[in-house]
This record gives structure tokens, sequence and C-alpha cells, in this order.
């Protein structure tokens, strides 16, 4: 998301309340999404914060 755009459309008031977005706008900054794929008797695990990672692993985890 660019800073300059808002958070939601202009007149669209959410429905947890500004104070809510704004305490928890951050919250997700430093996370790093992990994958566990478990497949015919071997499980492949990896953190990475690249999706293009992620996805290689995926396409060669399903390949076997």
């Amino acid at each position: 998301m660019n800073s300059n755009e808002p958070l939601v459309p202009r007149g669209i008031e959410p429905m947890c309340g500004w104070q809510w977005v704004y305490a928890h706008y951050h919250d997700l900054d430093n996370w790093v999404p992990t994958i566990v794929i478990s497949r015919n008797g071997y499980r492949v695990k990896a953190t990475s914060a690249d999706p293009e990672v992620l996805h290689q692993v995926t396409k060669i985890a399903m390949r076997r």
C-alpha cells in the first residue's frame, strides 16, 4: 500500500472505527510468512519475506 493512499475510500467509515484502525495499522509490519507442506511422507517448511522464494518452494514440493 502506498503511504499516500487512504486506508478506505473517502466517505466510507470502517466498521471497527478509526481508533482501532490506527491502533493496529502497523501490527504486521515485520511479519514474515511461513509455509508448511506435508506430502507423500515428507514435510517442507519455508520462511521468507520474498514471495518468489515461497512460490518456488511450493512448485518444487508439489512436483514430488
